[in-house]
């Protein structure tokens, strides 16, 4: 797959702050907090939802993939 591919550099910041949120859901300091979980758990959902309006937006750009970022 030699083919140049445009990355969206908002997308792997989202995916970025995905993965961030989801590995401080599973620390036992967040778990034991159900607040904590659900304002996390809002958060994740706003960014996902903003991320989906942006592409929209702007569909000339690949999605990004969770899997094809580097982390």
């Amino acid at each position: 797959m030699n083919e140049e591919v445009k990355r969206n550099e908002f997308d792997e910041i989202c995916a970025h702050a995905i993965f961030s949120l989801n590995g401080l859901m599973q620390s036992n300091e967040v778990c034991k907090s159900g607040r904590a979980v659900t304002k996390i758990n809002r958060f994740k959902q706003w960014v996902l939802e903003l991320q989906d309006s942006v592409n929209a937006s702007t569909p000339e750009i690949k999605k990004v993939d969770v899997s094809e970022v580097d982390w």
